[in-house]
Formats: structure tokens, sequence, C-alpha cells
């Protein structure tokens, strides 16, 4: 028997999500939202339309909601459901998911909730376990009604917005490139580039070759205005000899971190189409400014001043290596080069206003 699921955005009833009589699933927008001035897709993947999406075009958008690895494999498990069955995840926990989608049975009234989110970033402890809490990005605390409340950000992820199931989220598996993603951001920025913002913003820069999925990098909705996330749920692999150091994404020709040098860094901008010159420059920068930000940390745990060893001694590597690049590489001065560097300049600008 088909079974089906409204589907909210914010407190908006925007869909119906069904499971037919052979488990596949299928999403179609409802009239009167299409109808709606102003009404907003789910994602670039799922555009506005009539036709209903079938299982093959909506199910990297709905399954990326989820839980994915063990974690998923344990809330199926305590819910007594199959793992891959993403329909019936959502029915059991769709009520409160990442993000401002909320899934509930069809026809009943979207619940009053009550939320509780911490506002701020602190080391704590459980039992002898020490762990950093963090403030999540798609959750912002506002006032209703001369009372506080919680403000639900609509999110997805580059995944999502191309519709790549999780399972395939690791370029080496057929997941997204960083020309993929690229792309992808242009399309909601047209006047930005995403090699730009990475190379131009030294906490994003550091951290973000660290990440080891394609999932992580995510775009959050507020008043329709579409801009990258905040870097969140981030682990310093380099640290943990047990995990595996091969990112989501190759940079250049490397997908191990352990191997990528400046030149992988300008091999990306070109795959890119980016101008080469900016970044060649910009990797020593970000190196400097890395190496200065750690050493205004107060640290006093010790897990935290190994990591910030380890940075300081790749950082240092790095803008070593970026010098003799560029050393070898820098022609004599010429009108030609002169342009040039006016239009590195130029690109540069686009990323000027932050988002």
């Amino acid at each position: 028997m088909a079974r089906m699921l409204d589907v909210c955005l914010d407190e908006h009833l925007v869909g119906h999500l069904i499971q037919d009589d052979g488990g596949q699933m299928s999403f179609a927008y409802l009239e009167s939202w299409l109808a709606q001035p102003g009404a907003a897709a789910f994602s670039q993947s799922l555009p506005l339309r009539k036709k209903r999406f079938p299982a093959k075009e909506c199910r990297g958008f709905f399954g990326g909601i989820l839980p994915e690895g063990n974690k998923r494999e344990i809330i199926a498990r305590n819910l007594g459901i199959s793992a891959r069955n993403d329909y019936a995840m959502l029915e059991q926990i769709g009520g409160e998911c990442a993000g401002a989608v909320t899934f509930i049975p069809a026809r009943q009234e979207l619940p009053k909730r009550d939320y509780h989110y911490r506002k701020k970033v602190e080391t704590r402890k459980v039992e002898d376990v020490e762990h950093l809490q963090v403030e999540r990005y798609d959750r912002k605390h506002v006032t209703i009604d001369g009372a506080p409340g919680v403000e639900r950000l609509h999110q997805e992820d580059f995944c999502q917005t191309q519709n790549i199931v999780s399972e395939l989220k690791y370029q080496k598996e057929g997941g997204p490139s960083f020309s993929n993603a690229s792309s992808c951001y242009a399309t909601y920025r047209p006047h930005q580039s995403l090699i730009l913002r990475i190379f131009w913003t030294p906490r994003f820069s550091t951290i973000h070759w660290q990440q080891r999925r394609a999932r992580k990098e995510f775009f959050v909705h507020p008043d329709k205005e579409i801009r990258l996330a905040t870097l969140y749920d981030a682990i310093s692999t380099i640290y943990y000899p047990e995990l595996n150091t091969d990112m989501a994404m190759r940079i250049g020709r490397e997908y191990s971190s352990d191997k990528v040098t400046p030149k992988d860094f300008v091999q990306l901008a070109g795959d890119a189409g980016r101008a080469k010159p900016l970044v060649r420059r910009r990797v020593p920068e970000l190196a400097t400014a890395a190496i200065e930000a750690v050493g205004k940390i107060n640290i006093t745990e010790k897990v935290s001043h190994e990591v910030a060893g380890l940075i300081r001694k790749r950082c240092t590597r790095a803008g070593r290596i970026s010098r003799l690049v560029r050393a070898s590489s820098t022609p004599a001065p010429t009108h030609t080069t002169h342009r040039r560097r006016k239009a590195v300049f130029e690109d540069a600008q686009h990323l000027l206003p932050s988002t």
C-alpha cells in the first residue's frame, strides 16, 4: 500500500513524498506552492515544476538529509527499519532534521516545538571523554512576538545540489570534484569564485582541505540569499593515525593531504579556470596567516597543543615550497605581465563582498 508524507519548508506545506507499493520513492510539489509568489525550490536538483520527481531524481536530496554511515545503522537498528530505506527513516525522524525541511504524516498539523539549542562553542566532558560542542549553523536564535525563539535555516550540500546519493560522496567513487563544486557555486553566486573564496579566507582555507566528505560543503539559504555555510563538524585527520587522510575531493593530482604541494593548488585553480598567479601568491600568505593565528590561541589541552604543532609544521613546509615555486616561475616584467596582474586583481575583486 502506498504511503505519503507531507513535506514542509519552515511552516509552509510544499509537497508530498510518496512511497509506492514497490517501495520506490517519489516527490511532487503542490500546485498551491507552485502558484505562490516567490515560491522557492528545495534544491538546484529539484527545480519548481508540476511533473513528479522519480526516485532517481530526488533520492540525492532527500536521502542526503539523513545521517549516514554507522549513525544511520544505529538509528535504523533502534527503530527496527532498514538502514537503506530513506522513506521509512524520514517517516520516523523527519520531524527534526538538518536545515528547515520537515516531514510529517499526511494531513496532520505541523507540531509546535520548544527548541533548546545552546548558543556557544565550548569544550565539554561526558564521563571521561572530552568533546567540542559547536553551535549549529542551521539554527538562528531570534525574537518572536517578544519571546526568544529559533529560526531554522534551509540548507543543502554539494551532493544534494547535484542529486548525488551519499554513498557516492567521494570523488574517487563518482562523487563531485572541486571543478563540479566550483561550477555549482557559480550558478548560485555568478559574480564570485569558489577558488577565490577559499584562498581569500584564512580560517576556511586552513582547515578546509582536511575535510573527508564532499557532503560537508553546505549552502544555507537565509531569506532566500544563498551562501556558503560556516565551517562545521571538522576534524584534524592528520592527528589520528588510524584515520585515512585522503580527501573527498582531489587537489591537483593528489587525494592524500600528506602529498599536496602548492603546485597542486595551482593546478586546481587552472582546472577551475581561475588565475594561477593569484593562487601561487596566496598559498604562502595563508600559511603565514595560519601560523600567526595559531600563536594567538590560548591552548591548554594536550591534544590541541599537538594539533597546533602539526598545523605549524605543514604551513611552514607549504610556505617554503611555495616560495621556491614562485621564484622558479616568475618571468621578467613585461607589458603582458602587467596586464595579467591587473586581470588577477580584477578577478579577486569579485570575492570582496563577503557572504
